[in-house]
């Protein structure tokens, strides 16, 4: 190399060295934008937990000790103690705890294996399943209010459901199945499993992500499509499986369907069809100063069943935990 060379490449890397301070200066202002869109990226969430659950959970907590003048008491807990223990099936609270604990043992224990076996069933792309498809998933894209609507005048006592009875001989209340007791419930309940049935997103989308040669080895080993529900497919969708019964059991003093929207004042007083939900929404919509005067109690009764549900959810989570599942 000559001379002239080595001037001209220490030249060079002088103008290289002389543009390096600039890149921190870039890539500074990069960490900047990033910092700041991340915090108005996580600004929402954290707003939402704060109000949402902080100070709405810490405001029920105070509201649990405090009397309607707002001077700290157990008057609450005695209320609530009454309602349950004293008056018992007297009071649209204990009936409203039956109705929902029953209407969620029965959704979770019919509507959810069945909803299981549907979407396995799709899953299995059967002869005509995308129609199927669509048939099933659209009590989920239609409006509640409309699938509502139409089921109420399918059981009304002029509809297709109780001209079909008559005519197989069963004979049916005339004021209709929702205004009766000991039937209103049963029909939510099937309402409930009916609606609930009809497929599961997350079930289907856990199938399809099941690989093929697990399947197919399945089939070498003899098994049928049962079978190979209960022996592959189940295990290989578990963490979908039990996540969702956690998550549905959070809810277990929650559930009941949707009394309100079938006509709550009709169907709660005649045929005593009240849930947790609705009992909620009539304390606080009871008029007046009754209402706001109930709040205390409202989450009184709230605090009691999160003490309730929360332990059991830990169980149920920790022993379905145990449950021996397929890695793939």
């Amino acid at each position: 190399m000559t001379e002239q060379e080595i001037i001209d490449t220490s030249t060079t890397n002088d103008v290289v060295v002389k543009n390096k301070p600039n890149k921190p200066s870039s890539f500074s202002k990069q960490n900047r934008q990033k910092t700041i869109f991340i915090v108005i990226m996580l600004f929402i969430p954290i707003a939402h937990f704060l109000f949402k659950w902080v100070y709405i959970n810490g405001s029920t907590l105070v509201m649990a000790f405090q009397d309607r003048d707002g001077v700290w008491s157990l008057d609450n807990f005695s209320e609530v103690w009454t309602m349950l223990v004293v008056e018992r099936g007297e009071s649209n609270l204990s009936y409203s705890i039956y109705n929902s604990i029953r209407t969620f043992f029965f959704v979770e224990c019919i509507g959810v294996p069945l909803s299981l076996v549907v979407s396995y069933f799709l899953y299995k792309q059967i002869a005509g399943h995308k129609a199927f498809r669509i048939l099933f998933y659209l009590p989920r894209i239609v409006s509640e209010i409309v699938i509502i609507t139409v089921f109420k005048q399918f059981v009304s006592p002029l509809g297709p459901f109780t001209v079909f009875c008559e005519n197989v001989g069963i004979t049916l209340p005339a004021e209709g199945l929702l205004h009766t007791p000991g039937h209103a419930t049963e029909t939510i309940i099937f309402y409930c499993i009916w609606t609930g049935a009809c497929g599961n997103l997350l079930f289907y989308s856990a199938m399809s992500r099941v690989p093929p040669e697990l399947v197919e080895a399945g089939k070498l080993d003899g098994l049928q499509l049962m079978t190979e529900l209960i022996y592959v497919i189940l295990p290989l969708i578990w963490p979908t499986f039990s996540t969702t019964l956690v998550l549905d059991l959070t809810g277990i003093l929650q559930s009941g369907g949707p009394v309100l929207l079938f006509g709550a004042q009709d169907v709660v007083s005649k045929a005593n069809a009240g849930t947790i939900p609705y009992w909620f929404f009539s304390k606080v919509y009871s008029g007046g100063v009754s209402g706001i005067g109930s709040y205390g109690v409202m989450s009184c009764v709230g605090l009691i069943f999160t003490t309730i549900s929360v332990p059991f959810t830990l169980i149920i989570r920790h022993l379905l935990g145990k449950v021996n599942t397929a890695e793939y």
